[in-house]
């Protein structure tokens, strides 16, 4: 993926990225979507809550994988650290 927006955040990479990063990046995009949805009525919160679980159960733990298995590409550990960045700027008090 070549741009990513992530809570009025932009960045964009010259190149694309892996398809696992790209698969990262979204999930914490979808992470940060849902978590910021407003559960009007019961169905909603179920909806909402479903999808918290789903996107972002297990996002430290794919991080982290990712920067071990791209530990010697500094292009792709800076992708990450981006990624990271506006994760933690959505949810100051910590990955999930």
């Amino acid at each position: 993926m070549a741009l990513f927006l992530l809570c009025g955040s932009a960045w964009a990479t010259t190149e694309k990225l892996p398809q696992d990063i790209s698969a990262f990046s979204n999930k914490v995009e979808m992470c940060l979507h849902f978590s910021g949805e407003e559960p009007y009525d019961r169905q909603r919160a179920k909806e909402i809550e479903r999808n918290v679980k789903r996107y972002c159960h297990g996002l430290k733990t794919q991080n982290g994988q990712l920067h071990r298995k791209y530990a010697k590409d500094a292009k792709m550990i800076s992708s990450l650290n981006e990624i990271e960045k506006n994760y933690k700027e959505g949810f100051p008090e910590g990955y999930q």
